[in-house]
Parts: C-alpha cells; sequence; structure tokens
C-alpha cells in the first residue's frame, strides 16, 4: 500500500569532513503516521501497540 506522508526536514548545516576533506551536509527527517492508516497491525488492541508511529532519522549527503 502507498500514501503520501508529509515529514519534516531539517538541514542541520553543510562542513568539510576532515577525513574525505569532501562537503558533507546533515539532515534530519522526522514525522509520524498511523498503522491503521496503511493497515498494519490492525488485530493488536491499542493497549498492546500504539496506532501512532514516530519517525526520526538523520543523513548526510557527500559531495563527489
Amino acid at each position: 500500500m502507498t500514501k503520501p506522508v508529509t515529514l519534516e526536514l531539517w538541514y542541520r548545516g553543510t562542513i568539510e569532513n576532515p577525513m574525505s576533506k569532501k562537503p558533507t551536509a546533515g539532515f534530519r527527517v522526522t514525522g509520524s503516521i498511523k498503522r491503521s492508516d496503511f493497515g498494519i497491525g490492525t488485530k493488536f488492541p491499542a493497549q498492546m501497540l500504539s496506532d501512532d508511529i514516530a519517525i526520526f532519522a538523520d543523513g548526510e549527503f557527500v559531495k563527489q
């Protein structure tokens, strides 16, 4: 199943990586989804498994 999800993206800045000497940009992504919107774990009661799922991810891009 595919559905659009809105997430927040924070640009954390760009630095020169001291080891590779290449520009490296950092990002953080946060947001939340509901399991029920995707039909996941519908047989579990809310007391056992929350319907709200938090998403947190950090990443970086390196210029080649």
